[in-house]
């Protein structure tokens, strides 16, 4: 695994900053701009001070998608206590494959995509996949950036339905920094999807403007092929199905989705995999790229996830609930054979942002899935139906 030859560049210190937008980066989104210049702080939150009036370009405040002319003066005050959000760090990270244009990994479960709010929180994987890149940010004077090539001008892009940020547009063209001596820029990640904390398995990191437009689109045109694996309770009796519910977000729950007339259109493809007394394993395939969707549409089928604190009221499985002569050892605390949602992206398959060849990658099942299988088919396999009483 490739690591940082040197510390990264600590995060922007709070206090007023002034940036001259020169030649080169004109046409590049105000938010985009500050996101590149500004360490250590998502464009979510850069769109937030712009929001409050603590950015002001030629002294006045403007919208956060302002497209720049050169020599705009601007001016940003970072407020004091404003807690940086991304900042690389280190966390080891299994790649699947890695080329110039982009990064696929196999996400481990308990993982965030994007940081938290707390500090306190582990590492996410952006931070880990900035430090992984070696990632720096735009150089901010006009001496540094007198040695850069001029940079394309740019062109709005609609956000797909996974954007890398919440509501925003991928990153501006040019964006990835020169190295000192004109060397080629380092890449920097870009998300063109994500998945939810708890879920392992396969997602794609596009290292350059274009490989992120190109992935987005494909989100967005629904061309990507999606395969995940999931255990869950009830045994389904069709071997195939569509499940077609609209799903809408919860109205007094921001972190739960529900069914509903009014949502938008999700749909999501299954196969019944393997069936235990009690559980089932399935290979979803969502044609659509809704929040909690296999979670959402599953539970709607009566088939919740195994494992799913929100909905299906269980955060753990233990060895005790599935073998029916467990017994405890006394004074030792029983551990859960899995305490995660038992849901992984197995397989993705996309076009390549440079070859435009189909291209699919895969993820395989993680030691607690696999563990949690052997522990269903030893102790929970599906008991035989009973055969018909014959006539008297």
């Amino acid at each position: 695994m490739r690591r940082r030859e040197k510390e990264p560049t600590g995060p922007t210190p709070a206090g007023d900053h002034h940036f001259t937008v020169l030649p080169a980066h004109r046409g590049h989104r105000l938010d985009e701009f500050l996101s590149l210049r500004i360490r250590g702080y998502g464009k979510h939150v850069v769109r937030r001070w712009i929001g409050h009036g603590q950015v002001k370009v030629n002294g006045e405040a403007v919208s956060p998608t302002l497209f720049l002319k050169a020599w705009d003066e601007i001016d940003v005050k970072i407020p004091k206590g404003e807690t940086p959000n991304q900042v690389p760090k280190y966390l080891p990270i299994q790649i699947i494959h890695e080329d110039e244009r982009i990064l696929v990994v196999n996400k481990s479960p308990g993982i965030a995509v994007l940081p938290g709010r707390s500090p306190k929180e582990r590492v996410a994987l952006f931070e880990g996949l900035l430090y992984y890149l070696g990632s720096e940010v735009l150089p901010t004077t006009e001496e540094d950036d007198a040695g850069e090539a001029a940079s394309e001008e740019e062109s709005p892009a609609a956000s797909g339905e996974e954007p890398a940020e919440p509501g925003e547009t991928p990153a501006a063209p040019g964006d990835a920094p020169s190295a000192p001596g004109g060397a080629p820029p380092l890449p920097k990640p870009r998300l063109a999807h994500r998945l939810d904390k708890d879920t392992s398995g396969v997602m794609v990191v596009a290292k350059d403007y274009d490989a992120l437009v190109s992935l987005t689109k494909q989100f967005e045109e629904r061309t990507v092929r999606k395969e995940y694996v999931a255990i869950v309770r009830g045994e389904i009796m069709p071997d195939q199905g569509v499940i077609e519910f609209r799903i809408a977000a919860h109205r007094k729950d921001p972190n739960r989705w529900v069914v509903s007339k009014k949502g938008r259109e999700a749909v999501t493809e299954f196969e019944t995999l393997e069936r235990f007394d009690g559980f089932s394993l399935v290979l979803a395939r969502p044609r659509t790229g809704r929040t909690h969707q296999i979670r959402v549409h599953m539970r709607a089928i009566g088939h919740p996830l195994a494992v799913d604190p929100v909905y299906a009221d269980k955060s753990k499985i233990f060895l005790s609930e599935l073998k029916s002569e467990y017994k405890k050892k006394r004074g030792v605390q029983e551990r859960p054979v899995i305490d995660r949602l038992t849901l992984h992206a197995r397989k993705l398959t996309v076009r390549h942002p440079g070859t435009g060849a189909e291209v699919s990658y895969e993820a395989p099942l993680p030691d607690d899935m696999e563990f949690l299988l052997k522990a269903l088919r030893k102790y929970r396999p599906r008991q035989p139906a009973p055969a018909p009483e014959e006539p008297l």
